[in-house]
C-alpha cells in the first residue's frame, strides 16, 4: 500500500498536478484574462515578480509581468500592489517633468520619454495606461 501512495504521488508531482511553482501559481490565478488562457508561460519567478509570456488575438507571443502575492498558502495576482507601482511611477514621471518645468525647459523638453506629458493632455488615464505598459502590467 506504502508503495502505491509513493508511486501515485511521484507520478501526480513529476505532471506537476500536486505542486504547482509558485510562479505557475500566480499564472493560473489570472491566465483566463489572457486572449488565449492555455498560451500562457512562466518565463521567470523573483521575489513575487513574474515575468510571463502568452499569444496576442494574431497568435503572436508577447511577454509580460504580474506582481504576486501569496494568499492562504497560494500565489495570486497581486493587482493593489500593481496599482500602487503604476502610480508611484506616475508621481515620479510628473514631479520629474515638473522639476524640470520650473527650471525653464519647455514641455516638450521635460517630457522625456512620455508622450502624455509631452503632448500636454491632462488625462492622467493616459499617462497611466502609458506607465502601465512600461511596467508590463498587460
Amino acid at each position: 500500500m506504502l508503495k502505491i501512495i509513493i508511486a501515485l504521488t511521484a507520478t501526480l508531482s513529476v505532471s506537476g498536478c500536486l505542486f504547482d511553482s509558485p510562479g505557475q501559481q500566480c499564472l493560473n490565478s489570472f491566465k483566463q484574462t489572457l486572449k488565449d488562457p492555455n498560451s500562457g508561460k512562466v518565463l521567470e519567478f523573483n521575489e513575487s515578480k513574474l515575468t510571463y509570456s502568452a499569444t496576442n488575438s494574431y497568435g503572436a507571443r508577447l511577454q509580460g509581468n504580474a506582481l504576486c502575492a501569496e494568499e492562504n498558502g497560494k500565489w495570486v495576482r497581486d493587482l493593489f500592489n500593481e496599482e500602487i507601482a503604476i502610480l508611484n511611477r506616475m508621481a515620479e514621471k510628473l514631479e520629474a517633468s515638473n522639476n524640470c518645468r520650473r527650471a525653464g525647459g519647455s514641455r516638450e523638453d521635460c517630457a522625456g520619454d512620455s508622450a502624455a506629458l509631452k503632448y500636454g493632455n491632462s488625462d492622467q488615464n493616459e499617462l497611466k495606461e502609458e506607465v502601465r505598459r512600461e511596467l508590463g502590467f498587460n
